[in-house]
């Protein structure tokens, strides 16, 4: 498993991200947080922002490489303290594809991250520890329970249950616009499915569904 934990250096890359409804901004980040000279510093955004649970925030975010030779985008995940400023250490982890989001990061309430990856046609599990260091990836088998071979698949929101499984939500293009609810386990594979009308639904919050 690829994986790397990068050291900041002089700060570079003036960032303004707000977080939350909070008065609190990132207001510098160095680029070697996000890669070095490998990634198109532009071209980086952060996609996720929830409170740690000692104080500060965690963030995730994409970059794109500069050497397009490369055929994927990475994922970042790094903490800031209550004054915007980053922290180490910094783990960046590939994304397999171009067009990959993390949807959805959540804290499980003692010592792991889950972090819910789109991608066209797929969608993978990031889980991390305490210290953002990846532990394991989790490709979420959707399409054994979806009888169509024309989709373009958008994740867009998970959360955790009582029993540990996970729920996450997404539309689909083109062939079908509607929305499918998944309960997946932690192995990716899907116990249950089905499809709302509702295709513009986002949120699982919005969802008048158990």
């Amino acid at each position: 498993m690829f994986k790397k934990t990068f050291t900041a250096t002089a700060l570079f890359l003036l960032l303004l991200v707000s977080v939350y409804a909070q008065d609190t901004w990132v207001t510098n980040v160095d680029k070697e947080l996000l890669g070095g000279n490998y990634y198109d510093y532009p071209s980086s955004e952060f996609t996720n922002v929830i409170p740690a649970p000692d104080g500060g925030y965690i963030i995730s975010a994409y970059v794109y490489p500069v050497d397009f030779e490369f055929s994927f985008e990475y994922i970042g995940f790094f903490k800031i303290n209550s004054a915007g400023e980053p922290e180490e250490p910094i783990e960046i982890c590939p994304a397999y594809s171009f067009s990959a989001r993390v949807r959805n990061l959540i804290f499980d309430g003692t010592d792991r991250y889950y972090a819910l990856v789109s991608r066209n046609s797929a969608a993978d599990l990031m889980v991390l520890n305490e210290n953002l260091e990846l532990l394991e990836t989790i490709s979420i088998k959707s399409w054994a329970t979806i009888p169509i071979t024309e989709h373009y698949d958008y994740f867009h929101d998970m959360k955790l249950t009582d029993d540990g499984i996970i729920i996450v939500s997404g539309d689909l293009h083109w062939s079908n616009p509607y929305n499918y609810f998944f309960k997946t386990n932690y192995e990716g594979n899907i116990i249950w499915s089905h499809e709302t009308p509702d295709y513009e639904l986002r949120s699982l919050a919005e969802s008048e569904d158990d």
